[in-house]
């Protein structure tokens, strides 16, 4: 897993919390992962398989906001990260 993904992940998550919240995202939810996310990834050696399910925990999450925010590259990242086949806009 790439932890840089992972962490330019977070940043975008934080940058657009408020609007993907305003889309229907629960901002506690958004915060909790990114939480966990951040925890995660600050350890020498992160925990691959927590770093998947909070990540998959995360998307679930998103999802609940409108379309647009694909636009926004959360998707994107997140297909990166866990090669899913979350579709590019």
């Amino acid at each position: 897993m790439q932890v840089d993904k992972v962490k330019e992940l977070i940043t975008h998550v934080k940058t657009n919390a408020d609007e993907l919240a305003a889309k229907g995202a629960d901002k506690k939810e958004l915060q909790a992962h990114v939480a966990k996310l951040e925890a995660e990834v600050k350890k020498p050696k992160p925990d691959h398989g927590a770093l998947s399910d909070a990540l998959a925990s995360l998307e679930t999450t998103i999802e609940q906001a409108e379309e647009s925010m694909v636009s926004k590259g959360v998707f994107q990242l997140l297909n990166q990260i866990l090669g899913t086949g979350v579709p590019n806009p």
